[in-house]
């Protein structure tokens, strides 16, 4: 597992490969992060820079929804 989203109990959700994450996929593991208070995602990309940089904006991007509700 290569992301770590969590204020609580980790969860852990199966591998979801960079083509299938559309956006509706997308919105739902983010209220799904925001709603569960904690998710572990593991990205298949081929570029390492890749996923650690879409791992962190995730990250990031869970942290603000969580705080502004």
């Amino acid at each position: 597992m290569d992301c770590v989203i969590s204020s609580g109990h980790i969860i852990t959700a199966a591998a979801i490969p960079s083509e299938a994450l559309h956006e509706v996929e997308f919105k739902e593991l983010i209220l799904s992060a925001l709603f569960k208070k904690s998710i572990m995602v593991e990205f298949v990309f081929p570029n390492t820079f890749l996923r650690q940089s879409c791992l962190t904006l995730l990250t990031f991007l869970c942290y603000l929804i969580q705080a502004l509700f």
